[in-house]
């Protein structure tokens, strides 16, 4: 029995993305790192924290460039990591009534959910085969 022929279906766009995608992940982790360490020296170790954790996420997405662009799966567990540090962040900026920078990180929270949203979509590719009948 010969087996189905079959081809995934990805956007263009898509793939533009992830041709551009280490740069832009070493430069925001970078920028974490960098906010991490600032954040520390203000002896703010609970912000300091979180923010070096995503810092070493997206650093660690920026180096595993071939894996992290083939394995969906990590991409999504990356993102909800993130999405659980910014909730928590925006819950103890409500908790210390920093309104401004609670909403940022809602803000960010929210923008982080919908991409881990469509990291799990992606999870699930559609495909086309080509079944021979005859």
């Amino acid at each position: 029995m010969a087996s189905p022929l079959s081809v995934s279906i990805v956007h263009p766009s898509y793939n533009n993305l992830k041709k551009i995608s280490p740069v832009l992940h070493f430069l925001a982790g970078a920028v974490f790192l960098a906010a991490g360490t600032y954040e520390f020296r203000l002896d703010n170790r609970i912000t300091a924290f979180c923010e070096i954790v995503i810092a070493i996420d997206v650093i660690t997405v920026a180096f595993l460039r071939g894996f992290a662009e083939e394995s969906s799966r990590l991409n999504a567990t990356f993102r909800f990591i993130e999405v659980l540090v910014f909730g928590g962040l925006a819950i103890l900026a409500l908790l210390d009534q920093s309104w401004a920078t609670a909403a940022f990180l809602l803000l960010a929270t929210g923008m982080y959910y919908y991409v881990f949203h469509c990291e799990k979509k992606v999870i699930k590719t559609e495909r086309v085969s080509v079944h021979h009948l005859g």
